[in-house]
């Protein structure tokens, strides 16, 4: 599985507030959301089946969690869309039950 697509479907859904079934159904019906997760091509089936986002923490394993968090972070910081003082917190905040 790509991770561009695993990792762009996983953004979908939080910033939509949607389940598994419904992001997978969504990237069906969106050429942008296609776009958005690497696809060239317009896709009229899922190429992920819809239960297989919800096994990414599995797929990505600790290791893949903290790379994913860590690039997140740093192309936020190039777009000035966190500050090093707020990310602080919020990093620590998020590390308590590790």
């Amino acid at each position: 599985m790509r991770s561009r697509l695993l990792t762009g479907l996983f953004y979908l859904q939080h910033a939509f507030g949607i389940t598994d079934e419904q992001v997978v159904a969504g990237w069906v019906e969106n050429p942008y959301w296609q776009v958005f997760t690497g696809e060239i091509h317009l896709q009229a089936t899922p190429s992920i089946d819809p239960f297989s986002p919800s096994h990414r923490d599995k797929w990505l394993g600790e290791k893949g969690i903290d790379e994913l968090l860590a690039q997140s972070i740093e192309a936020a910081k190039k777009v000035r869309v966190v500050t090093k003082k707020p990310m602080a917190s919020w990093c620590a905040a998020g590390t308590k039950d590790r």
